[in-house]
């Protein structure tokens, strides 16, 4: 898998003002619509299309304009420079076509939905010059997220400079090879951040069961895991060296990690857990197209 990183330390030249259409003003694309409207390194005039958003207050609040339909956009003569597909991927496709005349008139189409292969989006007729197909994971709601891209070959290395200060206010983003290659990261980083919260969650079940409150033990568990992150980012020494320095022979931490570490343990049902991910996520791309 080859993929170029692209941090937030990229962010040194600003972007001229641009106007940015994001289709479904869900969870993830009310994130990103908060997040390209707080980002610093670009002016952008962000608008929301959605039926039924339930975050509609949210959004305006924020001074993000939220539209029912492209139609009064249509009629205000208002066309984006980019736009970003971000509803749910069983209508992803049936709501671009419905709206591929619009969308022809954008320079770039960014698609969240998961299951939508870059084929498909390069497909839809009449479509824009140039087309992504994105995995985002939840934290890009912090500015945290990890962002998997795939264009084509032919895409413009000035657009792609362009896109990723576009996005990388929301996290990392990689550029990925192909197709299967999203569905890989989607299975490690996408569907990653439940592992954590699970993780957490059976630590503090663990916990209660040793004696602890509910409450205790739910903020002992969150806290433990926020101490461990920040030791992590702020080091470029790996997790095996920091895991060692916890454990010191037959003490404690050596204990629990000889039933995690074993045959039957933490890493190999998260490889099972992770390769279950890739197969249905290469299964819901083929039930969609």
């Amino acid at each position: 898998m080859n993929f170029l990183i692209r941090g937030k330390s990229d962010n040194e030249r600003g972007l001229n003002h641009m106007r940015i259409l994001i289709f479904g003003g869900g969870k993830m694309g009310a994130a990103f619509a908060a997040g390209l409207n707080q980002a610093k390194n670009i002016s952008a005039e962000i608008v929301v299309a959605d039926p039924m958003s339930a975050l509609q207050s949210q959004l305006e609040d924020e001074g993000i304009r939220v539209v029912r339909s492209v139609d009064s956009l249509i009629g205000d003569g208002w066309l984006p420079r980019h736009v970003i597909c971000a509803v749910k991927p069983d209508i992803a496709l049936n709501v671009l076509a419905d709206n591929a005349g619009f969308i022809s008139k954008a320079e770039t189409l960014i698609s969240l939905a998961a299951g939508i292969s870059h084929a498909a989006l390069m497909s839809i007729r009449p479509g824009p010059a140039h087309c992504i197909r994105a995995m985002p994971n939840m934290p890009v709601m912090t500015g945290q997220g990890v962002i998997g891209a795939v264009c084509s070959r032919s895409f413009p290395d000035t657009l792609r400079t362009e896109i990723e200060l576009l996005l990388t206010p929301l996290g990392k983003l990689f550029w990925l090879a192909d197709d299967e290659a999203v569905d890989t990261l989607t299975a490690i980083s996408g569907s990653g951040p439940a592992y954590i919260f699970h993780f957490v969650e059976a630590l503090s079940q663990a916990a209660q069961k040793l004696g602890m409150s509910a409450e205790e033990a739910n903020e002992i568990a969150k806290q433990t895991l926020i101490g461990a992150t920040s030791i992590l980012m702020e080091s470029d020494r790996s997790p095996t060296d920091h895991r060692n320095d916890v454990t010191s022979p037959n003490g404690t931490t050596a204990a629990a990690l000889a039933v995690l570490m074993s045959e039957t343990g933490l890493e190999p049902l998260l490889t099972k857990a992770t390769q279950a991910a890739f197969r249905r996520a290469q299964e819901i791309a083929s039930e969609i197209e």
